[in-house]
């Protein structure tokens, strides 16, 4: 007599691998959903009216109601009356933390350098400025060719602790508004990152005859070494400018809050570009204007924060905001220099400060919304993500 068969008496049916992970993900998906319905995004309670955040000043210009007496010109402390003491002021309250990160190539990680570094390298590339014949005063008027990187934050701080100004210039200007802004601005030394951009200034040294030193941030090749020689110009590596520096240190002469501090140049709508003169004081004005806001929002800005850097240091925006990061003791993590990668570097860099225009805005959302749209688990979730945001701003 055979033996009877062991009756399969579990009630569970057996399910295959995929269908436990499906039902895995979807009971995640299903608590998630109920978690935010439940709990719901904290409300967000401005301190303006958005509608009705300003009056009218002075020629037509608006001025913030939350301004005490339409105007307001200076930090509480008196220790920050330029750019260069709101950096010492992010020194001291980051307690010498981070400052600047940047990827030395794309497969190793963010490097970072602290406050204090920053000052030393700063100092030591303003000495070298100086023994270039740039004189530490606020009629030297310093040229940056150059994508957003570390050297030329460092060469910026450096000018600001001589007393100079910077003049930035970037590729969309063109050709004649290029030549026009190094002419106007008298400029006989600029600071540039690529050799590609030494060789473009070079080809037109007919047009600029008053430029006789380039500075370059990456090593130099044979091309730019040729043509430097050949119309007679001093050529040299960042680097070695700033060991010059070290080898022959200089006494900082800080530039006051009515020195200019940089003359950004606007294509404006006709004819030549225009430059905007900013002094420290201008700048500080809208930093002030801006920490004020977030510390009414609960939005303040500490060592905790981390600013990407992509939009160009040309543009007063960007500038705006990196003022604001330091100042307040955050860090600025510059992207690897290519749009397209932007993501990876923000995904690597986890900034909590995003920076943004609506065309490059435009550009995340298609990156975005093709991905999650590749899965419709990832789809329902972006989208619940979504709402909640809206729910939380309406």
């Amino acid at each position: 007599m055979g033996k009877n068969k062991k009756r399969d008496t579990d009630p569970v049916p057996k399910m295959d691998e995929t269908t436990l992970k499906l039902v895995g993900t979807g009971t995640v998906v299903a608590t998630a959903a109920a978690w935010f319905l439940w709990r719901g995004p904290p409300k967000f309670n401005p301190s303006v009216d958005f509608t009705d955040q300003t009056h009218e000043g002075p020629e037509k210009s608006k001025i913030s109601k939350k301004a005490e007496k339409g105007l307001a010109v200076c930090f509480d402390e008196e220790e920050v009356k330029t750019l260069h003491d709101a950096f010492k002021r992010g020194a001291r309250i980051s307690n010498n933390g981070k400052c600047l990160g940047w990827k030395p190539s794309p497969k190793e990680p963010f490097k970072w350098i602290s406050y204090n570094d920053v000052l030393t390298r700063a100092s030591n590339v303003g000495a070298g400025l100086i023994s270039l014949g740039q004189a530490a005063s606020n009629k030297t008027h310093i040229g940056i060719y150059s994508q957003n990187n570390a050297e030329y934050f460092i060469a910026e701080q450096a000018s600001y602790m001589y007393s100079m100004c910077i003049v930035p210039l970037y590729d969309t200007l063109g050709l004649e508004a290029c030549n026009h802004i190094i002419n106007q601005a008298e400029l006989s030394l600029i600071i540039c990152d690529k050799n590609e951009k030494v060789k473009s200034l070079l080809g037109r040294m007919s047009d600029t005859p008053n430029l006789k030193i380039l500075v370059v941030m990456e090593t130099l090749n044979e091309e730019s070494q040729t043509l430097a020689t050949k119309h007679q110009v001093k050529l040299l590596q960042f680097t070695d400018m700033e060991k010059a520096g070290e080898s022959a240190p200089q006494q900082p002469k800080p530039a006051g809050p009515d020195d200019l501090a940089v003359v950004c140049y606007t294509s404006g709508t006709t004819g030549l570009p225009k430059g905007a003169m900013l002094t420290h004081r201008n700048c500080l004005a809208p930093v002030l204007a801006c920490t004020n806001l977030f510390n009414t929002n609960n939005l303040v800005v500490t060592a905790d924060d981390t600013l990407i850097s992509y939009l160009p240091l040309a543009h007063s925006y960007e500038r705006l905001c990196e003022a604001c990061m330091y100042t307040c003791g955050g860090k600025i993590g510059f992207f690897q220099g290519d749009v397209r990668t932007l993501l990876d570097d923000i995904k690597e860099l986890q900034p909590t400060v995003f920076p943004s225009v609506p065309r490059l805005l435009n550009r995340v959302y298609d990156k975005v919304m093709a991905g999650a749209g590749a899965s419709a688990i990832k789809s329902r979730m972006l989208n619940m993500a979504l709402a909640s945001k809206e729910k939380e701003i309406k």
